[in-house]
């Protein structure tokens, strides 16, 4: 499992936090307005020149959809809040189910 970092300050994701990821690997935690990107950081110069940037959720090396949270059937025991140095959102509580595989059988 790779740890990930902030694109600009090179400061660690937490499991949980919702952050901007757009092509060329670079991201960086943000708040849940997608409209209004946050100055913090070195945001603005990360996606500078980007059109294109989606939400996502941040798991043990991992990005997931925020409607793969949506999913979960522990939703309702999940918070959000600001992260621990308040540049962004994150999503605490029980995500491993975000990195579980489901087998169908049919």
């Amino acid at each position: 499992m790779s740890e990930k970092y902030c694109s600009g300050c090179k400061e660690k994701l937490e499991d949980g936090e919702v952050v901007a990821v757009s092509s060329g690997e670079a991201y960086h935690h943000i708040s849940r307005d997608l409209d209004i990107i946050p100055m913090d950081c070195s945001m603005k110069r990360v996606m500078k020149g980007v059109a294109i940037f989606n939400r996502k959720v941040y798991y043990e090396g991992k990005f997931y959809n925020l409607s793969e949270v949506g999913k979960l059937s522990n939703l309702n025991e999940l918070t959000i809040g600001f992260n621990e140095k308040n540049t962004g959102d994150i999503i605490k509580g029980d995500l491993k189910g975000l990195a579980k595989k489901l087998l169908g059988i049919f």
